[in-house]
């Protein structure tokens, strides 16, 4: 075929359906080399193997798209969506990529020396054993990509974030590899550290969220978390205590008296505010509802506590960096730390204000004869 009836395939309605039907049934390869396909919409097609060389595919649509062992040297690939292409073993060598979105994309082994990716996306994209040397990826977003085995001599990670991905001992690194201004986690930054200058060191921007959390769950921030914790549950567990005595001297004393699980002793106490629970349930709204903000911003500030004593322990058993992302499990540990930030706010506005409640209470001077 003809670049032209090619491109009039692909751009009419239903093409990419044609295109994949005609690849299966006819075991064609075509050459769509030089082909003009800019802002075509190409979801889900089938371009293994496919000679792309110096095609225009500027703003196309290409997600999820089989270019596994294509030819996209010199393509012209501005702002494409890539987003989960399987472009393994594709050659695109001097492909200019800028902005191009490569989200989940598969460049496993995909030769991209030369090529220009500045400001592309290739979040969570693999990139094992993929030829990046001499690669342009300057404000390239590569968090949590599989750089493994990748070759980034002579690479440009000017302004690059590189957070959580995941290296290994064969990752190529060298003196000419420029991270300047580049953003790492001191995980990863461990992992390079024999191959950088200290000059190279230096010029990285390296968050250490091990570290955020030991501000503020670490040493004294530590026991002042815990002695509030404990501040919190002692007027429950002491009532509780109370509670338990009488229980077990009636038993001994052999006392008739209406009587009910502790249990419910215990729910009365908190959802009534600690008054009149003998008589039944008499929910103070007021009270409850600050029980339960507490309770949960207490909860949160023990499983921060729990996590950073963890990580603490592990880092000091092994003498080596662990791997922890406040970002990790769909912002699990991120969401609770920004509880916590937050909800220092309201919690000490509540302190404020029962301060202030109990400074204002009228006491008497003198009492009645």
């Amino acid at each position: 075929m003809h670049h032209e009836e090619v491109c009039a395939i692909l751009r009419s309605a239903g093409g990419v359906a044609s295109w994949n039907s005609r690849r299966v049934d006819k075991k064609e390869n075509p050459s769509v080399e030089k082909a003009d396909l800019a802002g075509a919409n190409l979801v889900g097609i089938d371009f293994s193997d496919t000679n792309l060389a110096d095609a225009d595919l500027r703003h196309a649509n290409l997600k999820s798209a089989n270019l596994s062992g294509a030819d996209l040297t010199g393509a012209k690939l501005e702002s494409v969506d890539l987003t989960n292409a399987d472009l393994t073993n594709a050659r695109l060598k001097s492909a200019t990529m800028v902005g191009a979105k490569l989200f989940e994309a598969t460049l496993t082994n995909a030769r991209l020396s030369h090529a220009n990716l500045e400001g592309a996306s290739l979040v969570a994209a693999n990139l094992r054993d993929a030829a990046l040397d001499n690669a342009k990826l300057s404000n390239a977003r590569l968090g949590s990509a599989d750089l493994r085995g990748a070759n980034l001599l002579d690479a440009q990670l000017i302004s690059a974030d590189l957070r959580n991905a995941s290296v290994d001992s064969a990752t190529i690194v060298g003196e000419s590899t420029d991270f300047r201004g580049c953003k790492i986690d001191r995980y990863t930054m461990e992992y390079l550290r024999g191959d950088l200058k200290p000059a190279q060191l230096m010029d990285l921007q390296v968050t250490d969220d091990i570290a955020v959390l030991r501000s503020q769950y670490s040493g004294v921030w530590m026991w002042i978390h815990l002695l509030s914790l404990a501040a919190f549950c002692s007027p429950y567990v002491w009532f509780f205590i109370q509670q338990w005595s009488l229980a077990a001297f009636q038993r001994t004393a052999h006392v008739d008296a209406s009587t009910i699980p502790m249990w419910e002793a215990v729910l009365r106490y908190i959802v009534n505010g600690g008054s009149g629970w003998r008589d039944g349930w008499n929910v103070d709204v007021w009270s409850f509802g600050c029980f339960c903000l507490v309770f949960a911003y207490n909860a949160v500030r023990g499983a921060l506590l729990w996590k950073t004593k963890r990580l603490e322990t592990q880092q000091d058993v092994s003498g080596l960096p662990v791997k922890f992302s406040l970002h990790d499990s769909v912002l699990f540990w991120l969401t609770l730390y920004q509880i916590t930030v937050y909800g220092y706010w309201i919690m000490l506005a509540l302190v404020l204000f029962n301060t202030f409640h109990f400074l204002t209470m009228r006491i008497p001077i003198a009492l009645p004869g």
